[in-house]
Parts: structure tokens; sequence; C-alpha cells
């Protein structure tokens, strides 16, 4: 049984990572195809927009072939998610261009196409670095500033768990015991032996 799940899950992660592939591949694809028609309309680059837009169709073979080979095919989800995040960042930027110069702005003629790309290079750049420069700034400001005291939900939750762990059959009884009855105490009887007061264990007598 244990195998059968194993081969089914294998199966699994074989279709997750090959769909994942196709879609990586369609992505870039579509996001060269849209990033040609973008500066052909903004920089009038490149002259023939056909071949430029069809570029992307080489990410097709090259996503068979990982899908083909084991090794590559398991790095799917690391290849789609740089894949996702790099396309989605130059579609933003261009679409904000077009928006801009297009729909609210005249049209570019001359010297001005080089100005507007280095803009937009200069617009990709600061995008794709932005967050590690945030993040590398919030470090070290944190290390300048100190250590945050711990916020009062984080010792709540603390608290909360250790209220909540599991205790052990036996110290339950022990406690129910303990508040039903009161501790044994020996007392000596009538003879030579010890008698118990009522308790838990009253029933144990020796004489």
């Amino acid at each position: 049984m244990t195998a059968a799940n194993m081969a089914l899950a294998g199966r699994a992660r074989m279709r997750r990572d090959s769909t994942l592939w196709a879609g990586c591949a369609a992505l870039v694809a579509l996001t060269v195809a849209l990033v040609a028609w973008a500066l052909r309309t903004l920089l009038d680059v490149p002259h023939e927009l056909t071949p430029w837009a069809l570029l992307g169709l080489a990410a097709v073979p090259v996503a068979g072939v990982a899908i083909a080979v084991p090794r590559l095919r398991r790095l799917a989800g690391r290849v789609f998610t740089i894949s996702l995040v790099l396309c989605g960042l130059v579609l933003m930027v261009l679409c904000v261009y077009v928006v801009v110069v297009v729909g609210l702005g005249d049209d570019v003629a001359g010297t001005e196409h080089r100005v507007l790309g280095l803009s937009m290079a200069a617009a990709l750049v600061a995008v794709v670095l932005a967050e590690p420069v945030r993040s590398r700034l919030r470090d070290q400001a944190r290390h300048w500033v100190g250590r945050e005291g711990r916020p009062a939900a984080a010792a709540l939750e603390t608290f909360g768990a250790r209220m909540t762990r599991a205790v052990p059959m036996d110290e339950l009884l022990l406690h129910a015991l303990a508040s039903r009855w009161p501790a044994p105490s020996w007392r000596p009887s009538a003879g030579r032996g010890y008698r118990a007061t009522p308790g838990p264990l009253s029933g144990c007598r020796r004489s």
C-alpha cells in the first residue's frame, strides 16, 4: 500500500512539474510578444514586429526538453517562480509607460525615443532592485535601533501553548483523586495494627 501511494505521489509530482514547465513556456512566449508590441508602439522598434513577437516560442522546445529530463523537470517550481516574477515586472513597467506616454502624452519622435528607452530601462532596474534594497535597509535599521521588544501577542500565544499542553493520564488521575478525597492518614487502632482514615485507599488495612 505504501509503495502504491508513493507511485501515485510520484506521478502527481511529474504531472505538476510538466504543467509548470508548459505554463512557463507560455508565459515567456506571451511576455516576449507583448514586449515587442510595446517597444514598437513606444519606440518604433523593432521595424519587423512579427519575427520578434514569435521569438518567445523558442521557450516551447526548451520546456519540452526540461520535461523529458527528470533532473531538469524537478526544477519546474523554481524556474516558474523566477519567470513569473521577472515577466510580471517587465509587463508592469511596459503597461505603465504605454498608459502614460500613449494615453496621456503626445507621440514620441526623434531623439525622444532614446531618452524614453533609457528611462524604461532605468525604471525596470529600479523595480527589480527595490525589494532587495528595501530588505537590506530594513535589516540595517533594525540592527542600529536594536532588537524590538517581544510583542504581547507572542507572549499570549506562548502562555496558551503551555496551558494546552498534553497532560499524562496518570497525572490527571492523581489530581482527580486528590480533589475527591483527602490524603490518607494512618492512626493506631485497637490492637497492634494501624487503620487508615477514609480515603481512596481506605480498603487497605493491616492488623
